[in-house]
């Protein structure tokens, strides 16, 4: 009889690559987010050889509290 399966004790990270794929954006976007562009970005959960993990439920917690496209920011229109 196999034993049960038992958790796995090493949660998982996201790293900049797997952020931006989950918010639809490229790294590079979530790099300028961590430099301030985004005051809501969360800090990383962890960083590994000065490499940022985010653990997943931090990034969702994040996405679902981000406004949505049209709430402001961006560059301002040219209404001439």
């Amino acid at each position: 009889m196999p034993s049960p399966k038992q958790p796995d004790p090493t949660p998982e990270y996201l790293d900049i690559a797997a952020v931006a794929q989950l918010a639809g954006v490229q790294p590079t976007t979530i790099t300028r987010y961590r430099g301030g562009m985004d005051p809501t970005f969360p800090k990383p959960d962890i960083t590994l050889s000065g490499r940022p993990g985010w653990r997943p439920e931090t990034i969702q917690t994040w996405l679902d509290n981000r406004p949505g496209q049209g709430m402001g920011g961006g560059r301002p229109r040219n209404l001439e």
